[in-house]
């Protein structure tokens, strides 16, 4: 192995040959076109499944109908024989309502209407026992929807036949016809629904008897008609919106299908049948090598997605484009498809390359497929949702952006979407660039491509607790106990109610830190280390490395809050996000200020720190993988909080104090950093000011107007001086401080 050593470092300092990649590829592609079963998944199974598909949509369409609902009226018979009165049902036949109350006569037959007598309630009694008993029927599902007239509306219908009652505010809000139905039955929503229209109709029918009464011709009433035209049938567009939600879900599902199980075979397979140590002592390089099977692979996913789009949008032209609600699919504009095939391929390529690579055998790499559709379909779903539309923040989200601008140019949108064209390009290209150099770096690790797979005995289970008990914290264990953790944060946000006062809010906000963040980091760095105080990285900090954080705090905070509002317009809250936020907000300025900053300063900096940066972060340090703990660390953090803005914010700030916690070797410069930073935000929007930073800045720039935007430049001056600060205090001893940084020698294992 030694003497091959300086051949491998020879053959990585050689130029990367595109003849290989070449070659490898094409090794690759004749290894899957060999499997039947992949050309039976990527070719015949689309192009015969989705045509009986459509032939069966098409055929259930000529039978689906809509059902009739039942309809219990309960108090009407004691005032239908009023004269003067519109009608409600109808005179011949009575199981239906009144012919006048619908638009369209063939509506008609969809209410059946039940009278009390039928189902045993008479209409007599009191109103409660009338109450109880038609909420039975309709929970019991016996009636769909019921409509109660109770006495009120009686004695208000005599009133109004004589002509002694004319405002129909009369009778009252509770004692006008009250319906009944079932939030838990879709059948009694669908006949909520349609009751309402009719209820509706005749009461606008009860309004133009009244205006007629007091001399209003009928002119005034109806003055003029309206009349619809649908432009999609117009410019042959008819059914483009359903076509444009469909079509780009449907190539993005595919192609995170159709990459997956070539990957498996090009990565664990090769390792299960020993052709992997073959290919890897060949001439080509390791990027060589992960470059072709990753052209291969997103070749079988482009095609494997476009095979299965157009297989659908064929079939719909020729079945389906009958039916009103489907139309004729884009097939000018597929062409928008096929453009973004491409990246979408690479990326989910790339992604199922570096899951093989890293799976033992191929049942093991396909339990890796689950978290992936897990993880897209959220950003698959998320623009199919009524009400998102495409924005300049909505196009930065994975996927998601793409998604969107893709149903916005298959509906014939497209004069309006080239502005995010550039944003959602750039998001996907570097995404797939990340995603491609993460499976290189599978590729060049031996302990990754070369691991053995493991049976579970009892004799493993007994190894496996002894060697855990023995060993030192690895980045398994503090992932996992960050997904612990961002359980518990989860369930508690979900059970804990709204706080309605001050002290409230803080005994939850301090319960929470302490269960959800601090409890797991110290009983998991106790349980899973052998020396707790090293893994949190509580060592002692020099006087230097926490005045340079007290003093960072300060300097990021402009910075931070010009984010903010970036991100606010970027990505705006909702109304009801809002709303509770501001109560958030005018509980913590309503109560104490020490209080305040204890439960929103010192504790979150104490807990918080010992979770994300002491426990999760420590287990990437003891490893000495610096850069991947500090990104794994913030992002964990991030997703422990709730609000797109808030994750984003804690994400940027999470890499602040990461990288930190790896200069200095000790958790307790981020601490004080932590708690500075918060207790600054606080106390400044306490007195009305953006932060203590601008404070100080703002007055000197306006006094000696040097700036025409006080507060920009303060932002840019705090950066300058945060940069200048950081290499001062803490950037010419990273490298020594990484050596400090390492609570565990592993060869010696004694702590340093």
């Amino acid at each position: 192995m030694e003497a091959a050593e300086p051949n491998d470092r020879a053959c990585r300092d050689q130029p990367m040959k595109f003849a290989n990649i070449c070659l490898i590829a094409a090794r690759e592609i004749r290894d899957h076109l060999r499997d039947r079963r992949t050309l039976a998944m990527m070719i015949l199974l689309p192009v015969g499944l989705y045509p009986i598909l459509a032939i069966s949509v098409y055929q259930l369409a000529q039978f689906l109908e809509e059902k009739p609902c039942r309809v219990l009226v309960v108090g009407a018979d004691l005032w239908m024989e009023q004269s003067g009165v519109p009608k409600l049902l109808d005179e011949d036949h009575p199981q239906y309502f009144h012919p006048a109350l619908f638009s369209d006569l063939r509506r008609q037959r969809l209410l059946e209407v039940i009278s009390g007598a039928e189902v045993g309630i008479a209409g007599q009694g009191t109103p409660e026992i009338l109450r109880r008993e038609i909420e039975h029927l309709v929970a019991s599902a016996r009636v769909d929807v019921a409509v109660w007239f109770p006495p009120e509306f009686c004695r208000f219908v005599d009133e109004w036949a004589r002509g002694e009652a004319f405002g129909f505010h009369r009778a009252g809000e509770g004692s006008g016809p009250q319906l009944f139905y079932s939030t838990a039955s879709d059948r009694s929503q669908v006949a909520y629904g349609r009751l309402q229209a009719v209820l509706d109709r005749w009461r606008e029918l009860w309004r133009r008897q009244a205006l007629a009464a007091r001399g209003v011709p009928q002119e005034v009433l109806d003055p003029f008609g309206v009349a619809a035209a649908d432009v999609a049938v117009v410019r042959g567009r008819q059914g483009a919106a359903l076509w444009a939600r469909i079509l780009p879900v449907l190539l993005i599902i595919w192609a995170a299908t159709g990459a997956f199980y070539p990957a498996i075979d090009a990565c664990a397979g090769e390792k299960e049948r020993g052709t992997l140590e073959t290919l890897l002592i060949s001439p080509a390089k390791r990027v060589e090598i992960v470059l072709g099977k990753l052209c291969s692979v997103a070749l079988f996913s482009a095609l494997t997605s476009l095979t299965n789009v157009w297989s659908m949008m064929v079939s719909g032209w020729l079945f389906l484009q009958r039916l009103p609600q489907f139309g004729a699919p884009p097939l000018r504009l597929s062409l928008w498809l096929v453009a973004a095939v491409i990246p979408i391929a690479i990326l989910f390529a790339a992604v199922s390359v570096a899951l093989a690579a890293r799976a033992r055998s191929t049942r093991e790499a396909q339990y890796y497929l689950m978290p992936v559709i897990l993880i897209t379909m959220p950003l698959v779903l998320l623009p199919t949702t009524p009400g998102v539309e495409m924005s300049l923040g909505m196009s930065l989200i994975p996927v998601t952006g793409l998604v969107l601008l893709l149903k916005e140019l298959l509906a014939g949108q497209i004069a309006d979407q080239w502005g995010y064209v550039v944003p959602v390009a750039g998001v996907t290209v570097g995404l797939c660039v990340l995603a491609v150099r993460t499976a290189i770096r599978q590729f060049e690790s031996e302990k990754v491509l070369f691991r053995e797979a493991e049976i579970l005995s009892l004799r493993t289970i007994a190894w496996a607790v002894g060697k855990l008990r023995n060993q030192s914290l690895g980045p398994r264990h503090g992932v996992a106990v960050g997904l612990v953790i961002l359980s518990l944060k989860l369930a508690w946000s979900v059970r804990i109610q709204t706080p309605t006062d001050f002290r409230g809010f803080v005994h939850q906000q301090i319960l929470a830190q302490v269960v959800a963040f601090a409890l797991p980091a110290v009983l998991g760095a106790i349980l899973l280390s052998r020396w707790p105080a090293a893994t949190l990285s509580l060592r002692f900090s020099s006087w230097k490395h926490l005045l340079t954080a007290i003093i960072l705090a300060f300097l990021l905070q402009p910075s931070a809050v010009f984010l903010q509002q970036r991100l606010r317009y970027l990505f705006p809250p909702g109304h009801a996000t809002q709303e509770f936020l501001h109560h958030l907000d005018t509980l913590v300025m309503e109560g104490s200020l020490p209080l305040a900053l204890l439960a929103f300063a010192l504790i979150p900096a104490v807990c918080e720190e010992l979770a994300f940066r002491g426990m999760v972060l420590g287990s990437f340090v003891a490893r000495e993988r610096y850069l991947l703990g500090v990104v794994t660390s913030a992002l964990i953090f991030a997703a422990a909080h709730v609000f797109a803005v808030q994750q984003i914010m804690a994400l940027a700030l999470g890499l602040v104090l990461g990288a930190m916690v790896v200069s200095t070797g000790s958790l307790w410069p981020a601490m004080v950093f932590h708690a500075v930073y918060n207790g600054g935000m606080l106390w400044a929007s306490r007195i009305g000011a953006a932060s203590p930073a601008h404070l100080v800045l703002r007055p000197a720039l306006e006094r000696f107007d040097l700036a025409e935007d006080p507060r920009a430049t303060a932002t840019i001056l705090a950066l300058l001086a945060m940069a200048v600060v950081f290499v001062w205090g803490l950037g010419f001893g990273w490298q020594l401080n990484q050596q400090r940084a390492r609570p565990v020698n592993r060869e010696q294992g004694v702590p340093h």
